[in-house]
Order: C-alpha cells, then sequence, then structure tokens
C-alpha cells in the first residue's frame, strides 16, 4: 500500500476528484428527470444521503478496486519474474523502470525494462493469462498498405509474435521454459528486435 501510494499520491486525488464530479452530474440528471415527468424530489436527508454516497462512497469504493487490482497484478508479475529465466534480466541489462506514468487515468506500475538492439523491451504479465510474460517494444508508427499489413501480421504470427501498429510484444509460457536460460533468452530477444528492425521499423524513441 505504501509503494501504491508513493508512486500515484496525484493520479488518486485527480481520480477521485474526476470520478466524484462524474457521479454528482449523473446524481443530478436523473434527480432533474424525475422532477420533470414526477414533479419531486427525495427529501433533505434523502438528498444528502444521495450526494454523499455519489460525491465520497462511490469514488472511494471505485479507487479501493483499483487498489486491490493494483496490488494483484503487481504481485503476480514479481512472482512472474522470479521465476527462471527471467529472475536473471538484469544480468543482461534490464532495470527498474515504470508504466503508466505518463497518464491520469492508469495508476503508475513498476517493473523491469531493457535496451536491446536500440529498442526498448518493457516486461509485463498478459492480462488474460497471469502464466505469460511480455516482452513489449513500442516502435514510430508507420503507414502500411493492406499488403504488407497482412504480410506482416502472418510473418509474426507464426513466430508467435504479436503485431499491433504501436509495437511489437514477444511472449513466454512459463509452462514453456524449461529449458530456456538466460543467454538463451537473450539471443531470442536479439532475433526478435532483429527482425523488427529488418522490417524497417523504428524504435519510439529512436
Amino acid at each position: 500500500m505504501k509503494t501504491f501510494l508513493s508512486l500515484n499520491k496525484q493520479k488518486i486525488i485527480f481520480i477521485l476528484k474526476a470520478t466524484s464530479i462524474v457521479c454528482l452530474l449523473i446524481i443530478f440528471f436523473f434527480l432533474f428527470i424525475r422532477y420533470i415527468y414526477k414533479e419531486e424530489l427525495p427529501d433533505t436527508i434523502g438528498l444528502i444521503k444521495i450526494i454523499l454516497i455519489g460525491a465520497i462512497g462511490f469514488p472511494l469504493f471505485i479507487l479501493l478496486l483499483a487498489t486491490y487490482e493494483w496490488a494483484i497484478k503487481r504481485k503476480i508479475r514479481r512472482k512472474a519474474l522470479t521465476s527462471p529465466p527471467f529472475d536473471k534480466l538484469e544480468e543482461i541489462g534490464f532495470t527498474n523502470t515504470y508504466i503508466g506514468k505518463q497518464s491520469k487515468w492508469y495508476f503508475t506500475e513498476e517493473t523491469l525494462a531493457g535496451s536491446i538492439n536500440s529498442f526498448t523491451l518493457i516486461i509485463n504479465v498478459s492480462k488474460s493469462n497471469r502464466r505469460i510474460i511480455e516482452f513489449k517494444t513500442p516502435v514510430k508508427r508507420r503507414i502500411l498498405n493492406k499488403a504488407d499489413l497482412k504480410r506482416l501480421d502472418r510473418l509474426f504470427q507464426e513466430l508467435g509474435i504479436k503485431f499491433e501498429p504501436d509495437g511489437f510484444t514477444k511472449t513466454y509460457s512459463l509452462k514453456n521454459v524449461v529449458d530456456l536460460n538466460i543467454i538463451k533468452l537473450k539471443e531470442d530477444l536479439e532475433s526478435f528486435t532483429s527482425l523488427i528492425l529488418k522490417e524497417g521499423f523504428e524504435s519510439e524513441e529512436g
């Protein structure tokens, strides 16, 4: 909890304010509709309760759920990164970094990132499967015709690489890395980034 607060203090304040305003607007809208059609409003005590729930209760509930999800994701990511060979990523240049830092709507999370062939590889755990580790590298967007998109999609799909306009993602299942050591992993990531470079893509930071 202490780490969550230290990384997201300003975002927590912003999100509480934003959700409070949105909730109040929705409440006032429905109260207005009720007044228009039924020409009545809740009594003073009832109105105060509704406003307090919308302005304070519901935003705090949303924050509690978001905090719980953040903590679960952090636990899953840490557990995955203690599994060989991912527990030795520091040996090939991966260091602590933060994702979601620039976003107001997503909480900042701590992970690992490294640079290979001038591409930044950011590590995360798949949202759909906590047993899959993702290495994503953001790239500069390119205008591609349908034929190129189809060819690239087929090429990378055959290699188990997810191809998106803003980046590429290489995945590893924790169930299938028994024979994978840190040297082989580095070689695999070098091949991955070399292929991206060969296809004419550039690092987002380049």
